[in-house]
């Protein structure tokens, strides 16, 4: 705009009143839009100010654990604030009322100015955990262990002690009208309990119940999701509060904030498993595969890459022996599993060393390593190696036809059957990005004999695997579920290459000179598996295969 464009009048979210300008031109009083109109003012929020949500959220969950969507809002942006001003503008005889959202600034010393959109959140955070429950885990046919719930409090506000009532409800009520079985979008109370809520700003507090197997039975298993709420008597009111918040950035927009319910879904297919400790390797603390491991009966031992590399930090590398306390230790886990998600690999040389160097005990010791991390750098510190093709990968089930897009599992690997049974139809029917990284396949020139479509040999997986080279150093190298990938070397004439989204190395040690005292007392027999499956989003939605999955994982070979 230019010319006489200016504010006549402002109002600000928190006041009562319309800040109005003075409108006569002639007193030059008015304020010229060119310049900046800077305003200072406190906004009171109440306790029981809504929390800013995008707009499903404010909408019901329904029985199917989905966000009702009116028409009108489908296709649109949710709003990115919790408020905004407004400002009349006169532009000559035009006038002009703008929406214009308040952000929240201020200035970092290394940033700079620093500008994000103002949110509201509600004054007590709620969460439930863990987001996913096995409630029928069996070891040697028997159930492990009790399930516990826990409702997690942070308070945001002071004040003097509260009475509060915990509440989960469970999304879907059920009911039996005329013979027929129904399900409203209504929830139903699934626990409750009164306690004491003393609130401060910044204080958390944790209160945990068992699922008992009546309240297991009492579960719909249409609906099978749980959500916490709790009332409080404030002054305003009785309030109650159900959100948790949470930042999701990318890094083509900055950072954004919002409020969501927490849930919990309980899962109660039987599932199958082996093992009891388990090493995490420089995983994420409390992520979908630490949760994972719990509810499939593991004690979990959490350590970074420089943490377990310092387990070495006193030992003769040289020797090819360890202190026998740490022996014990490595004797105790059932598998070490190995994340790239918390940190980097270190750069030290020591320390790659010494990293590289516990491992290679462990394997020798008849140890089992699952490696989640598709970063080739950790395919030097490993054992037994692979050749890692870098990238997302989706399979297709046939190298010249990209219509299709199930990957190629090999029946005969214990893998799908031991100690779950794995349908075929959980890889065929995989949706969105499968695989982080993958293993190139064609090392003894396989890839070029499958992906060669004018050759007469038509092999299977099964013959192919059949008619690799062992390799003396690293043994067996099989490939449970492969994908072929379009690879294409125009002037050596190479066809398409089969890349492996999981592959396992099973290796024999005998008595050797270099071996602990411990293991010379005969052979061992060793596993490394890389497995570079996206399993996370089917882990956190309580996709009963993928757990199946991981714990045929964790318990492979069975012994």
């Amino acid at each position: 705009m230019q010319g006489n464009a200016a504010v006549q009048w402002l109002l600000v979210p928190g006041l009562t009143d319309t800040i109005r300008f003075e409108q006569d031109t002639s007193k030059s009083m008015h304020l010229d839009i060119q310049n900046k109109v800077i305003l200072d003012t406190l906004l009171h929020i109440p306790l029981y100010k809504e929390a800013y949500q995008p707009f499903w959220l404010n909408k019901p969950m329904r029985s199917d654990g989905s966000y009702g969507i009116d028409t009108e809002m489908q296709g649109r942006l949710s709003d990115t604030t919790s408020f905004h001003v407004e400002a009349r503008i006169l532009n000559g005889a035009d006038s002009l009322v703008y929406q214009i959202p308040v952000y929240y600034r201020h200035f970092d010393r290394m940033e700079g100015q620093i500008i994000r959109p103002f949110y509201t959140i509600e004054p007590l955070l709620v969460s439930l955990t863990p987001t996913v429950v096995l409630t029928h885990v069996l070891r040697n046919n028997e159930t492990i262990g009790n399930k516990d719930l826990n409702i997690n409090i942070k308070t945001l506000f002071n004040d003097t002690a509260q009475v509060a009532l915990f509440k989960i409800r469970q999304v879907g009520m059920k009911a039996l009208i005329n013979g027929h079985k129904l399900v409203s979008d209504s929830a139903s109370i699934f626990y409750r309990d009164a306690g004491f809520i003393t609130p401060s700003a910044g204080a958390k507090m944790k209160t945990s119940i068992v699922l008992t197997q009546d309240m297991i039975k009492g579960l719909n298993p249409l609906t099978p999701i749980l959500k916490p709420n709790i009332l409080m008597k404030l002054p305003e009111g009785v309030q109650g509060f159900s959100s948790n918040i949470k930042s999701v950035g990318y890094a083509y927009q900055q950072p954004r904030l919002y409020n969501y319910h927490s849930q919990t879904m309980v899962v109660g297919d039987t599932i199958h498993t082996t093992g009891r400790q388990l090493l995490y390797v420089n995983g994420l603390s409390g992520d979908v595969y630490e949760n994972a491991f719990n509810q499939l009966g593991y004690r979990v031992h959490n350590t970074g890459f420089v943490r377990l590399a310092s387990w070495m930090q006193e030992v003769d590398l040289t020797s090819g022996i360890i202190p026998s306390m740490i022996e014990d230790s490595l004797r105790k886990l059932d598998v070490i599993v190995l994340s790239g998600a918390d940190d980097q690999l270190p750069t030290d040389s020591v320390e790659r060393t010494r990293l590289q160097y516990i491992l290679a005990v462990y394997m020798r010791l008849g140890g089992r390593i699952i490696n989640l991390d598709p970063d080739p750098g950790m395919q030097e510190l490993l054992p037994l190696k692979d050749r890692i093709y870098s990238g997302m990968l989706i399979g297709i089930n046939n190298p010249y036809n990209s219509t299709g897009r199930h990957p190629q599992i090999d029946r005969s690997s214990e893998l799908f059957a031991l100690p779950n049974k794995l349908p075929d139809s959980y890889f065929e029917n995989w949706d969105g990005l499968l695989a982080r990284s993958a293993v190139y396949m064609n090392d003894n020139g396989l890839g070029s004999v499958q992906g060669n479509p004018k050759s007469k040999t038509n092999l299977t997986l099964a013959d192919s695997l059949r008619q690799q080279k062992k390799d003396k150093m690293t043994g067996d190298n099989k490939y449970p579920v492969w994908m072929p990938k379009q690879v294409v070397d125009s002037a050596m004439h190479r066809f398409k290459v089969n890349l492996a989204a999981v592959s396992i190395h099973s290796i024999t040690y005998n008595k050797t000179k270099d071996m602990t005292a411990a293991v010379k007392q005969g052979e061992t027999k060793a596993v490394l598996i890389n497995c570079f499956l996206e399993l996370g989003p089917d882990l956190g939605n309580g996709k009963v295969q993928a757990y199946k999955w991981l714990a045929n994982l964790l318990a492979y070979p069975i012994k």
